[in-house]
């Protein structure tokens, strides 16, 4: 079994808690979770999803913007 990426895990983690500490819809999110019985772990690692989606989103629409081909 793999460990994934360390290095993004820790980006994701900084940005998650960046996020539910000053980002409003991300607090929103926290309290939502918090009220539905999650732990405030188990609600971060929802927040912590919902940011790998949108990374891995943007990810994928720079693999298909075609750069400008280099003029020789």
């Amino acid at each position: 079994m793999s460990a994934g990426n360390r290095q993004l895990n820790a980006a994701l983690n900084r940005m998650a808690m960046t996020q539910a500490h000053w980002h409003p819809p991300a607090k929103a999110l926290m309290q939502r979770r918090k009220a539905g019985d999650d732990s405030g772990l188990e609600a971060l690692r929802a927040l912590k999803r919902r940011l790998s989606d949108v990374v891995y989103a943007a990810l994928r629409t720079d693999l298909t913007v075609r750069l400008p081909t280099a003029v020789v």
